[in-house]
Order: structure tokens, then sequence, then C-alpha cells
């Protein structure tokens, strides 16, 4: 049924599959004719994955409250994805995230090694994984979102089932996404200075790791982290 929906003989209305009509037959074409135009446009499909991504990256690192001292005095991250690294201002814990589709880690960890044992910057790197699946998964969501706007919300009731049939495929391919950026980003690599890679075993622990340590490393260089740092 999966194979005859892809191919435009039927379509899929949540979990059900129904004949194709012809209302639903002229949906599925401007859909195709967008995947068509979406697959060679690697400039959104960049946007959409860094967005989906570092977004991810970025909500577990906000979600995330560092307190020093016997004050509780807040420390918050400061992320950076810019080619150069971060400026330590020894106030913020710097973090800096590159990602596999766009750099090296080989590269990346040279940085990390160049900064040194001292650096309190934590190297995030997001690996390249499911490629193409990925890929895929941004532009089918991107070209049924698409369609569902050109198209409006018709009146007929085939129009009706058709509409309902792309704003399936819409949310099929958005928890596609959903879930394969959650799997890269679970197995994203943070690196202190000198390039020793934390391996606790979740990313929001390995980040705490790294956030105690860079804590202890400002500390030595400057008189902000008096006390050994707690977190929370």
């Amino acid at each position: 049924l999966k194979v005859l929906a892809d191919k435009g003989i039927l379509m899929a209305v949540g979990n059900e599959y129904r004949l194709q009509t012809r209302e639903g037959a002229e949906w599925d074409n401007d859909f195709r004719t967008r995947v068509q135009r979406i697959q060679s446009d690697d400039v959104t499909i960049q946007f959409n994955r860094d967005n989906a991504l570092y977004g991810k990256v970025d909500a577990i690192v906000s979600s995330m409250k560092v307190v020093q001292g016997a004050a509780k005095e807040a420390r918050r991250f400061a992320t950076s994805r810019d080619q150069t690294p971060p400026a330590v201002t020894g106030s913020d814990i710097p973090v800096w995230i590159h990602d596999g589709f766009s750099s090296s880690e080989k590269d990346f960890l040279d940085q990390a090694r160049t900064a040194g044992v001292d650096s309190p910057i934590l190297f995030v790197f997001i690996p390249r994984q499911h490629a193409d699946d990925l890929r895929r998964a941004i532009v089918e969501e991107e070209a049924a979102k698409q369609t569902l706007e050109a198209k409006g919300s018709p009146e007929s009731d085939g129009g009706k089932d058709a509409r309902k049939s792309m704003e399936s495929r819409r949310s099929n391919a958005s928890d596609e996404k959903k879930r394969l950026v959650a799997e890269i980003v679970g197995n994203t690599k943070v690196f202190q200075g000198a390039g020793s890679e934390l391996l606790e075993s979740s990313l929001v622990d390995r980040i705490k790791a790294g956030a105690e340590a860079a804590l202890t490393s400002a500390a030595s260089e400057t008189a902000h982290f008096s006390r050994p740092p707690a977190l929370i």
C-alpha cells in the first residue's frame, strides 16, 4: 500500500489508504514537482538541516542550569557557530558548535588540540549521520508544506481528502526528520581543550562534565571562579 501511495496510485489519509481522485492526483503532481525542485536546492536543504540540528543542540544547552559557589551564582552557556573560536570572557562558558555536514571533524579536533588544556571552551561536534534519509525527510516536509500553502483549503470532498493526504505526508516527513535529528544529536561529541573527548552516556552529561571542567579551568585564570562549581 505504501509503495502504491508513493507512486500516486493510492493516497494516504491518516492511517488509511484510499483510491486516488482527480483532485488528489493534482495535489500529488504539485508535490512531486516541488520535490524535484527542492532536491536541487542545496541552500534550502542546508538551512532546514542546520535549523533542525543546531536548534536541537541549543534546546539541550539552554535547558541546563549551571551555578557556582555558596552564592549559587548562575553561569550561562554562550554558544557559537562561527568559523573562528569564540572569545573567552571569564564569566560565560563558551560552547563552539560545528557539524560534519559542512565541516571536518579532524579540523575541528585540531582546533581543540591547539586551544590547549587550559581552554574553557567546549568543542561540540554534530556527526554526519543518516545524510540521505535526513535530506529526503527535509525535502518531503518542505514540498508538502509548500503544496498545502499553494493549494489552500478546497471545498469539494475530493479536495478535502487531497489536503488531508498532503497533511499526512507533511506530518510523516516531519516525524521522520525529528527522529533522525534526535539520533544524530544524541551521538554528538564533546571535546575539551587539547582534544580530550568526554565519554559520558548522554549529551547532557557530556556537556555537564565539560562545563565543570571549563569553570575549573577558568578559575585557574580569573578570580571570577573562586569555588568549585555546582551543576544542576
